[in-house]
């Protein structure tokens, strides 16, 4: 996704500081009356951004939308307003999807959960909840009634936001013969 009309604002310039922005990120998705980025490219300068950083373990969110500031909603160092959090890993953000209320992230070979704190200034935090199956695909993921569906590079997974199991035992190779290419087939 590419912002057309904004950029987001992430932090008050100063003399000494020049002023941040986000230019694009991943995925884009409401969460608990906010707006949470994931994977964000960030930079100082829209048109030349070779300055320009991806933060791929990085949950970026806005203002609460009941008291949004068109113009600040997404700074991170006034306090209340935007803010951000990494994930303790050196893997990329892949995908995300609910179960019932928890935003499951799926990074490259482990999933964890954008847990919600409810504290205004940190509204969200990292909680890993498996360090093995991962994702292989951006919006890949299916949602059933109890669980979040993944193809991942050991097998197909089912998330209930608690742990992670794998569904395939029956048909443990048949998850090699999936391919993900530029065609998604």
């Amino acid at each position: 996704m590419t912002w057309i009309y904004t950029y987001p604002l992430i932090n008050v310039p100063t003399a000494a500081l020049a002023p941040n922005i986000v230019i694009n990120a991943l995925l884009v998705i409401p969460y608990k009356g906010r707006l949470v980025l994931l994977s964000t490219w960030e930079a100082n300068d829209p048109v030349v951004n070779t300055t320009a950083v991806n933060y791929n373990q990085r949950a970026r969110w806005s203002q609460n939308f009941t008291a949004t500031d068109v113009i600040n909603g997404w700074v991170s160092t006034v306090a209340g307003r935007g803010g951000y959090v990494d994930a303790p890993t050196s893997e990329r953000i892949v995908d995300c999807g609910f179960v019932k209320d928890v935003l499951i992230v799926y990074f490259e070979r482990s999933t964890w959960q954008l847990l919600y704190t409810g504290n205004e200034l940190l509204p969200f935090s990292w909680q890993r909840i498996n360090s093995e199956l991962g994702s292989d695909s951006t919006v890949g993921a299916v949602v059933f009634d109890n669980g979040l569906m993944e193809i991942g590079s050991v097998g197909l997974h089912v998330c209930n936001g608690q742990t992670c199991q794998r569904i395939d035992l029956e048909i443990p190779d048949e998850v090699f013969q999936i391919h993900n290419n530029a065609t998604g087939s």
